[in-house]
């Protein structure tokens, strides 16, 4: 009921997302908080949205789709969820580490000039960032 909410946080100048967090937070029972809490909730809000929503449009475009979709959604967020995880015990990571190791490691070419490097999408030597204009950073 937004009746309940405190005066700061009633009027049209409010943003429409802060009057919601403050009576997200009135609904737990949280009565008193500092205004920078709502901002800090706020920021937070957006960028986990922001991640999961970056990270479903790199699934739909590896599914070959220009739309995301609620799959791509679910997939981001369980990715998100599973790397806050706590890592796997010794017995797990020896027994991933004897998987991986049973696969030989290709011998390389013979006599080959210079310095082996892998393939340029294993490189860490290639680019690896975007560049955004502010033309097109201003229609995000």
């Amino acid at each position: 009921d937004p009746s309940t909410l405190p005066p700061e946080y009633i009027g049209e100048d409010v943003p429409r997302n802060a009057q919601l967090m403050a009576l997200l937070l009135k609904s737990m029972g949280i009565e008193e908080w500092e205004p920078r809490v709502i901002n800090q909730l706020l920021e937070f809000m957006y960028s986990y949205t922001s991640d999961i929503l970056k990270e479903s449009t790199e699934y739909a475009g590896h599914a070959g789709r220009k739309q995301i979709d609620i799959s791509d959604v679910r997939l981001a967020v369980e990715s998100k969820t599973t790397k806050c995880q706590t890592p796997p015990d010794r017995a797990e990571l020896i027994r991933m580490a004897l998987r991986r190791n049973q696969t030989p490691i290709p011998i390389p070419p013979q006599r080959v000039p210079g310095v082996l490097l892998p393939p340029e999408e294993y490189c860490l030597l290639k680019e690896n960032y975007q560049v955004v204009s502010s033309q097109a950073q201003n229609t995000l």
